[in-house]
C-alpha cells in the first residue's frame, strides 16, 4: 500500500472533518479514498461523455461545472476522434494529389 503525507490548508482540514463527522467516517484518510473513489467514477463517466446535474428535482437542474471533468471529457473525445479519422499515411496523400493520366 502507498503512504502519502501532505498538508492541507487550515479550511481545508475542517471541510474534511466536517465531511467525515456527515459521512460517519472515522479517519480524513477514509474520507479522502471516498472522495477519491467518486472522483474516479466522474471522471470515467465524463470520459464517455457524459455530463452532471444537480438540483432539488428534475426541472430545476444546473450543470456541475468541474473544469478537469469537462477536460477529461474533451481529451477522451479528441482520443475518439483520432480512432475514428486516423491520419493518412504520407505516400497515400501524395498519390491522390498527383493528376491521372
Amino acid at each position: 500500500m502507498a503512504r502519502f503525507n501532505f498538508e492541507l490548508g487550515e479550511e481545508a482540514a475542517k471541510m474534511l472533518d466536517a465531511l467525515a463527522r456527515c459521512t460517519d467516517r472515522t479517519r480524513r484518510a477514509d474520507v479522502i479514498r471516498d472522495a477519491l473513489a467518486v472522483y474516479e467514477a466522474l471522471v470515467r463517466r465524463a470520459m464517455d461523455g457524459n455530463k452532471f446535474f444537480y438540483g432539488p428535482d428534475s426541472e430545476h437542474l444546473t450543470e456541475l461545472d468541474i473544469v478537469s471533468l469537462s477536460q477529461a471529457r474533451h481529451k477522451a473525445e479528441r482520443e475518439r476522434q483520432k480512432e475514428l479519422l486516423p491520419p493518412l499515411p504520407r505516400a497515400q496523400c501524395q498519390q491522390e494529389s498527383e493528376p491521372s493520366r
